[in-house]
């Protein structure tokens, strides 16, 4: 707004903007450390109603436009980036030798020499110690802050820790038991992992409006490990975690139920690991958070497939499905 000689009216439209649209910590958030409100694009469209009331209908669209090339700019940064990670050496020396003839070649050759840097030991290192010394150095620098923003979190509510279904205590212990080597875990570790694991992301969905190739294969391969720490369970451990929903109504409205589920369940052997059947398993179980969970992570082999162009996860997930139904004796 300063640039548009609004500068005397950002406290007021701060305000209005947190008591009218609020901050969702995803578009819309707060720095604490110099008390200022960012946005991104799709923030400043849901508070476009309140910038309007002290710029124009031009200045707005400056700003909005603005706004979507860094967004368009950092997601094509980010799967260039995620791209030449995925690429061998080999691969990457031939593009440092191919002839200037392309447009961009400058900024190409300076990814490829971040790939480079980053797979060397010694400067990765060097980079997680200076990253270890400015995390120490802003804590020290700011530790009066920080506690400040600590003791507001304790009054807002929903973040007190009074509950085991409280949102930030799912993502916690599911990072726990995640990060329990496998060699590691016991029995209840696993079925830990898979409680927490469905719980997480059935909240925490991968959607949303931009679209990342290495967030969609992080959150790709986190689910994938959850599937095949169910697979371990056997079906009764699994129906004591996520119990079938009590609707009996599925036969009327050709839609799964309770009994549809429980007839799947006993397509399982009695104290047996589900193991391949893993898939055809939670995709008949009738349960919201598996429920959930399921369409997330389907969705996000989808998201594979139409946004990074790789759709081996949703050809595998269906080569596994003909596998299990052919050695059961069905057909899909």
């Amino acid at each position: 707004m300063n640039a548009f000689q609004m500068g005397s009216y950002c406290k007021l439209c701060e305000s209005r903007i947190l008591d009218e649209v609020g901050l969702d910590g995803k578009d819309i958030i707060c720095d604490f450390v110099n008390i200022d409100i960012l946005f991104n694009y799709y923030g400043l469209r849901k508070s476009r109603r309140v910038f309007e009331a002290y710029l124009n209908d031009e200045q707005m669209e400056q700003i909005l436009d603005y706004a979507s090339s860094l967004d368009d700019m950092a997601v094509n940064r980010n799967n260039i980036l995620w791209m030449l990670r995925s690429w061998d050496k080999n691969r990457l020396m031939e593009y440092t030798n191919v002839s200037n003839s392309f447009i961009g070649k400058e900024e190409l050759m300076e990814y490829i020499r971040c790939e480079f840097q980053s797979r060397n030991l010694i400067n990765r290192g060097y980079r997680w110690i200076r990253e270890a010394a400015r995390e120490m150095f802003f804590r020290i620098k700011h530790f009066s802050r920080i506690m400040l923003v600590k003791e507001i979190l304790r009054e807002i509510p929903g973040t007190k820790p009074t509950s085991k279904d409280r949102p930030f205590l799912i993502k916690r212990n599911y990072e726990k038991y995640r990060d329990i080597p496998e060699r590691k875990r016991t029995a209840d570790d696993w079925k830990k992992h898979v409680y927490y694991g469905i719980r997480y992301y059935t909240r925490n969905k991968n959607s949303g409006p931009v679209k990342i190739c290495y967030q969609i294969e992080e959150s790709f391969k986190a689910m994938t490990d959850i599937v095949k720490a169910a697979s371990r369970l056997t079906p009764e451990e699994f129906v004591s975690l996520f119990p079938a929903d009590k609707e009996y109504n599925g036969e009327k409205y050709m839609e799964k139920d309770y009994f549809t589920t429980m007839k799947a369940v006993k397509r399982f052997p009695e104290g047996k690991p589900i193991g391949n059947g893993i898939n055809c398993f939670l995709e008949e179980y009738y349960n919201r958070d598996v429920f959930l969970f399921w369409v997330n992570y389907f969705s996000c082999m989808g998201d594979y497939d139409v946004h990074c162009g790789i759709s081996d996860p949703v050809e595998n997930y269906f080569r596994q499905m003909e596998r299990f139904h052919a050695s059961a004796g069905n057909t899909i």
